[in-house]
């Protein structure tokens, strides 16, 4: 059965054709067992493959694709990466990409494909400038509003400069990571494992969360 019905194939085609250029690849990595949502999660990226022949989706089940899964830092399944076919911009989705975050996995998509993020000029220059690793992990769940443009502002981080690493995580598909990392309101974002902000932000506040994160 499709996960998409007709009019959300219509709207999805539609907003895929907007900007669209280069081509995109979905690569999705499951694995067999206690994996909650890896069927519907690749099943997402196939009927989205299926409404562009410029989408690609990139199979890789554990058992047989680890060592892909190690190459790109893999370690929880579902995973989904959006890349370009030359390139890996460190985008990472966490958990099945449905209810608000899906709008988020098509942005991405456009965003791989056109070569630009809708950052400010000065946004980009900082970003651009950072020479240190920066992780950035963004819980959410699917019926927060409130989610999307914080995983959005995370993975435009990471299109613009390759030392970033952005991962949308859903926090009801990993409890075990929530519970590690404190999520008691999402959005939450942590950075390098150290720094954390809780709720929603503008994009210059998340730009000057990041100065203080670098300052410290």
């Amino acid at each position: 059965m499709s996960l998409l019905d007709d009019e959300s194939k219509k709207r999805v085609k539609e907003i895929l054709s907007r900007d669209f250029r280069n081509p995109v690849d979905i690569m999705v990595f499951t694995e067999e067992e206690g994996c909650r949502f890896c069927k519907e999660t690749l099943q997402i990226a196939r009927e989205v493959s299926s409404l562009n022949p410029d989408i690609m989706v990139k199979h890789y089940p554990y058992g047989s694709s680890s060592w892909e899964a190690e190459k790109y830092g893999i370690k929880i399944f579902p995973a989904t990466i959006i890349a370009s076919p030359e390139k890996d911009y460190g985008i990472r989705f966490f958990g099945i990409p449905s209810g608000y975050e899906f709008e988020t996995y098509l942005k991405d998509i456009l965003m791989v494909s056109n070569g630009k993020t809708m950052l400010r000029d000065s946004t980009k220059d900082f970003i651009k400038s950072i020479r240190e690793p920066l992780n950035i992990k963004v819980f959410v769940t699917p019926t927060c509003p409130y989610c999307p443009s914080m995983v959005f502002y995370a993975h435009q981080f990471a299109f613009e400069n390759d030392m970033i690493i952005g991962e949308m995580i859903e926090a009801m598909e990993f409890p075990k990571l929530a519970e590690k990392y404190n999520v008691t309101g999402v959005p939450k974002l942590v950075v390098n494992d150290l720094h954390e902000l809780i709720g929603m932000r503008s994009e210059k506040q998340l730009v000057d969360f990041l100065k203080h994160v670098l300052e410290d």
